[in-house]
């Protein structure tokens, strides 16, 4: 009896550390909760072994019932765990994973209003937010030393605006030793819009983040106080005054081992570690983000090749749809929006149309509309100037004249913005180019014109303008590890570009007349920003 209670009482001990390391949930619809019950047995055995192993060798058909019995539960639960996933599995239940969420259908002009602004067209993908960031924190020599940006940049909307934010993240084991007492000192805020990153400094820093160790990481906060949730995803956000939050989305499953919902929202103050938690319904309007670009894919996906049943999915996939590969934001009415075309199970060539999900609510609405698939628009727009090599980042989707478009941005080898791009959605060879997005958007024009159609621009406003110049003086100025190059025109006008966005800057020279496209500021001190700049011909 005492070898017993002295091997429960250390597999005890043993399963504390488990599961301070591994974070299973203490849930009966969690898989991982049933291995490591299973585990516990498994060690409890090997330690009874070791611990009696001369009496178990004297006495074996006296010891070998108890062995049984654990081989016995152990089987039982391993069985109970493998049939509950095959009979919560898809093939009995097509129905149940298909009714996850509905569809409404909806209306493009109504739901999407025609561009009115080019310069708000939000075209910055992840990988150009974390340059812009990365570039940022490495003129901080304090905070680059400690501390990385995390590779996930979040959009949201941000006092009507659209931007991406990314924390901080220690640097490894050491530096999280180092700082865990005054914690992660700020985020990223970067405009997708204006192409400006900025560091927020906090005036106490983050005390619980994914890089965080022992009683700092972000999921065993969260698991110690939350044991028996279900975890679905968790991301970085704002609020409207700045103050960092962590977003966390709960599940919770239809069936025993399978059929998951997102069903709860925990919000948790990423400095102070309180928390709240909210039913999915009842989410607080300034949180952003609570079903994830994947999450909304498949969620979708289940609905769309599954509404006609299992077998129907993999033999005659009669009516099948399911979401292409990506998917890109829209801001609409202070919300988030995640779309992704709709495309046919059969063939990925062309959409059927696509889907817009509020990512705070989880609301779908389907827009039909027959066309070009996002890769097939970046593969045209990369076409028109495939002797450069661009790569195009993944489009957004704007309204020009009650049409779909998708807008992009072309990239060189090194990430740097290079061209703009616009692709007719329903017709895919209608495809411009520009230096700067009004460049592109009366280049469409002329485009939809040649192809025996016409749209009005004249009502789309801009922020940026065009102008012609003679250099009269250049200057490359280095400032905090950046270097920013400085164009004087010949009436004595200023204007900037970071070097590091545009290195033809270097083949400019006094004398030389450009042609500078520039974002006009509200502020008449303020030096305005150069968007793109190429030489032009000498004046007569």
């Amino acid at each position: 009896m005492i070898s017993i209670i002295i091997s429960l009482l250390i597999t005890l001990l043993l399963g504390c550390l488990e599961f301070y390391f591994f974070l299973p949930a203490i849930n009966i619809h969690s898989v991982s909760f049933w291995i490591f019950i299973i585990c516990q047995l498994v060690v409890f055995a090997l330690i009874y072994t070791v611990i009696s192993y001369k009496k178990i060798r004297r006495h074996k058909r006296r010891y070998k019932k108890l062995y049984n019995i654990l081989g016995a539960v152990a089987g039982l639960l391993l069985a109970f765990v493998i049939l509950g996933c095959f009979f919560s599995s898809r093939v009995f239940h097509a129905k149940k994973y298909s009714s996850r969420i509905t569809v409404e259908t909806g209306d493009f002009n109504s739901d999407i209003p025609v561009l009115s602004d080019i310069s708000k067209i939000p075209l910055m993908d992840t990988a150009s937010a974390k340059k812009l960031g990365n570039r940022t924190v490495g003129s901080l020599t304090e905070v680059v030393s400690q501390y990385d940006v995390s590779d996930t940049y979040n959009t949201i909307c941000y006092k009507g605006e659209v931007m991406k934010t990314s924390p901080l993240e220690y640097a490894g084991f050491f530096k999280y030793n180092s700082n865990r007492k005054s914690g992660i000192p700020g985020y990223v805020l970067v405009n997708p819009t204006t192409n400006e990153a900025e560091y927020i400094k906090l005036e106490k820093g983050i005390k619980y983040s994914p890089s965080g160790y022992f009683s700092g990481n972000l999921l065993r906060k969260i698991r110690m106080d939350y044991p028996s949730k279900l975890i679905n995803s968790y991301n970085f956000q704002i609020d409207d005054n700045g103050k960092p939050y962590w977003i966390i989305t709960c599940q919770s499953p239809s069936l025993l081992f399978g059929c998951y919902s997102p069903d709860e929202v925990i919000v948790l103050d990423a400095v102070t570690g309180k928390s709240d938690i909210y039913d999915i319904n009842n989410t607080p309007e300034w949180i952003d983000m609570v079903y994830g670009g994947r999450t909304v894919e498949a969620l979708y996906n289940s609905y769309g090749i599954l509404s006609k049943g299992y077998f129907n999915s993999l033999f005659s996939q009669k009516g099948c749809t399911q979401t292409t590969d990506d998917f890109g934001y829209v801001i609409k009415d202070d919300d988030v929006y995640i779309y992704t075309g709709i495309t046919s199970t059969v063939s990925d060539e062309s959409n059927l149309g696509f889907i817009l999900a509020n990512s705070r609510t989880g609301k779908y609405k389907y827009y039909k509309c027959a066309g070009a698939e996002e890769y097939s628009a970046m593969s045209a727009a990369e076409g028109v100037v495939q002797n450069f090599g661009y790569d195009a980042s993944f489009p957004a989707l704007i309204n020009i004249g009650g049409e779909p478009v998708y807008a992009m941005v072309l990239k060189d080898s090194n990430g740097l913005v290079k061209l703009y791009s616009m692709v007719n959605v329903k017709n895919y060879t209608i495809v411009a180019t520009g230096d700067s997005l009004s460049q592109t958007l009366t280049n469409y024009q002329t485009a939809l014109i040649n192809a025996g159609t016409k749209i009005d621009i004249k009502d789309i406003s801009t922020d940026i303008k065009e102008i012609t110049i003679t250099i009269s003086d250049i200057q490359f100025i280095a400032t905090d590890g950046n270097t920013t190059c400085y164009i004087k025109d010949e009436n004595g006008g200023c204007y900037k570009q970071d070097f590091a966005d545009n290195e033809n800057l270097i083949l400019l020279n006094k004398g030389d007349n450009v042609t500078i496209s520039y974002n006009e500021t509200d502020n008449e001190n303020d030096i305005p920003i150069i968007t793109s700049i190429k030489k032009t011909l000498k004046k007569e």
